[in-house]
């Protein structure tokens, strides 16, 4: 897993989601609360789907136009990541065998995991390419 991530809270703005994952190049930030709780996950399909893209302008003006606009209902988080973060998100503990992931990565299709502590608190993120390269060093074929 990545201990070293990015996360946002759910009121961060979705510029500076937005940001994090193109700076970065990562594709989910997990959002989380004042005690590092997992609260939901924001992935680029989250904008995509949010920013409602159509052929009439390009992906960056409805974005940009996306993230300056509210989404009615939610006042209270006006152009924030609480608006668009998926929930509930799937996490996984950090004492879970390596194998359980096999399920949720091929079973659930899911490609980002929130890792948390026994205090579930998020500690890492472990990706499908992170899964796969500790199958492949774990595999000694001669």
């Amino acid at each position: 897993m990545t201990t070293n991530i990015s996360y946002v809270q759910m009121d961060s703005s979705l510029e500076q989601a937005w940001n994090l994952l193109r700076i970065k190049h990562i594709k989910a930030l997990p959002v989380i609360d004042g005690a590092r709780r997992v609260l939901g996950i924001i992935t680029l399909e989250d904008f995509i789907k949010s920013a409602s893209v159509d052929f009439h302008q390009t992906f960056g003006q409805r974005i940009r136009g996306f993230m300056r606009t509210a989404i009615p209902g939610l006042s209270s988080l006006p152009n924030a990541v609480g608006q668009v973060m998926s929930r509930p998100v799937r996490v996984i503990s950090e004492d879970r065998n390596m194998l359980d992931l096999a399920e949720i990565f091929c079973g659930d299709g899911h490609h980002h995991i929130p890792v948390i502590d026994s205090n579930k608190k998020l500690v890492g993120m472990i990706t499908q390419s992170d899964f796969v390269k500790a199958i492949d060093q774990s595999i000694d074929i001669r």
